[in-house]
């Protein structure tokens, strides 16, 4: 009897993590079906086919402070013997920077999933602005624009400008004529008619 309880004692595992840190190391590590040192390459690696955001997430949640680690790393005992979690812990503690190797899997994995979201209205708007340069229209509408604000401002300090801020158009509506219902739009629109 003393004999099999000694065998007992002696292969029992340690376990120096709080049980439920331990218990929710251990959970995430199952999912992956691969042993703790092929987890650590993939960190390594910064292999996010192998580590989807949401593992990404869990995993940095996870991640051992200092204090979590003091008891690892003061363990003189037989380190086979440890806790799967606390051998993953003491693997992953010897990786340099691995908070900001997970943390940029992350980011990596949001980038992919945000310029996705954002792909089409950026290729509409690269294909608009492409549109705007070749529009001889448009020069032609703006070259009246700077015209006729240079008229305006004749003998001002911006009388004779070689061109004009974007958001200076929208405060041509704001400017009127004698005439009701009349503004500086209107007068553009009908020059521009005039000089087709």
């Amino acid at each position: 009897k003393d004999e099999k309880k000694e065998k007992k004692k002696e292969s029992a595992i340690i376990n120096l993590l709080d049980g439920k840190d331990s218990l929710n190391v251990n959970i995430f590590l199952k999912q992956f079906r691969r042993t703790n040192p092929e987890v650590v390459s993939i960190i390594e690696k910064g292999d996010i086919a192998q580590m989807d955001v949401d593992q990404c997430k869990v995993m940095y949640n996870l991640l051992p402070d200092s204090d979590k680690m003091q008891p690892l790393l003061a363990f003189k005992g037989d380190s086979n013997r440890l806790g799967n979690a606390e051998k993953f812990y003491l693997l992953l503690w010897k990786l340099s920077s691995f908070k900001v190797r997970i943390e940029s899997m992350r980011l990596r994995h949001e980038f992919v999933i945000g310029y996705d979201f954002i792909k089409p209205s950026l290729e509409k708007m690269v294909q608009t602005v492409g549109e705007l340069k070749e529009s001889d229209d448009l020069c032609e509408l703006l070259s009246i624009v700077l015209t006729t604000g240079n008229f305006i401002n004749m003998g001002g300090y911006a009388g004779d400008a070689a061109g004009f801020k974007m958001n200076s158009l929208l405060k041509m509506d704001d400017t009127r004529a004698n005439k009701p219902r009349m503004t500086l739009v209107h007068f553009i629109v009908e020059a521009s008619r005039c000089s087709e």
